[in-house]
């Protein structure tokens, strides 16, 4: 059981080829919304071996997913597609998909 990678590189030619600030954003939220459905395919929490498995590929994917979405914002920023205010408020956007996330485990929502 391989996860694909293709989805889960970062093409910095692709990030290059942005040309506006809109085109970047809308890039890096594409990813973060890549993120978001990552984590609402939580599996329940590991009780078996065979659970354990799953949650862990699962949790796996998410990270990889997460990195990517990071990944790009600092290759759009580092190219000069998006100014650094934007860059503050797509970081906080990410970093607010996981946290959301952790705090609904840590209130027992999820």
């Amino acid at each position: 059981m391989t996860i694909p990678t293709d989805d889960l590189i970062v093409d910095p030619l692709a990030i290059a080829r942005l040309n506006s600030p809109e085109e970047a954003s809308n890039y890096i939220r594409e990813r973060v919304g890549q993120v978001r459905e990552q984590l609402a395919k939580c599996p329940p929490p590991p009780t078996s071996q065979l659970n354990a498995l799953e949650y862990i590929k699962w949790e796996r994917r998410l990270l990889m997913l997460h990195g990517q979405a990071a990944g790009a914002l600092m290759f759009a920023q580092a190219f000069g597609h998006i100014p650094i205010p934007l860059f503050k408020q797509l970081k906080n956007e990410i970093l607010g998909a996981m946290l959301r996330r952790a705090s609904d485990v840590q209130m027992g929502i999820r």
